[in-house]
């Protein structure tokens, strides 16, 4: 292509190239002819037909050109809508916007770009919202357990001071009975601290 541009431009150029003494006037007297006039010679007869071909091919080329980007852009375009109408709004984005890339004046391709954008936006903003409200949702749920492993912890640690306080010796009417109930606060504050140790384990981070 650009070597047919060149050459065209060569070919005019050089047939301007002249001088204003090489130009060829209407008429010119030359000795021998009984002072009558003839016509002079055109210089550029024999280039002013070569620059025409070479921009008619030129043209033709362009022609040729545009043909085959406005064929693969309704390639693209129908690509995109088949995607469209399967779904699949993201791929269908990208092969719109291929088919207007090659012909801006795919009328279709614009068409489907548009709603497919305007689904995508939606979509977006659907997906954002989900998001914040997953996050959100997350942190309460992240709060909630902190205070439960609190609370477990606090009961556990609360019946181990419990059993340790008994007051009771050996001797006394209700020492079995206090060291019985001593040992069973002591076996619910290990069930509580195993039972904080796993709220741990799935405390997420």
């Amino acid at each position: 292509m650009r070597w047919l541009m060149a050459a065209a431009a060569a070919a005019v150029l050089t047939g301007c190239g002249q001088t204003w003494a090489q130009l060829p006037g209407p008429a010119a007297a030359r000795p021998g002819d009984g002072g009558h006039l003839v016509e002079a010679p055109d210089a550029d007869a024999g280039r002013k037909p070569e620059a025409a071909r070479l921009l008619r091919e030129l043209a033709q080329r362009d022609t040729i050109s545009a043909q085959a980007r406005a064929t693969r852009s309704r390639y693209h375009s129908a690509a995109g809508r088949k995607l469209y109408e399967d779904l699949k709004y993201e791929a269908a984005a990208r092969e719109l916007e291929r088919a207007l890339e090659l012909d801006p004046s795919n009328a279709e391709a614009a068409k489907y770009l548009r709603l497919t954008r305007n689904i995508l936006g939606v979509r977006r903003d659907r997906v954002r919202s989900a998001a914040e409200l997953m996050i959100g949702e997350k942190k309460v749920k992240i709060q909630e357990l902190h205070n439960e492993i609190r609370r477990s912890f606090e009961r556990g640690n609360a019946l181990y001071r419990r059993a340790q306080q008994v007051d009771a010796k050996p001797g006394d009417a209700d020492y079995e009975e206090k060291l019985h109930e001593s040992v069973k606060d002591l076996e619910r504050s290990i069930r509580e601290c195993d039972r904080t140790l796993e709220l741990i384990r799935w405390m997420p981070y």
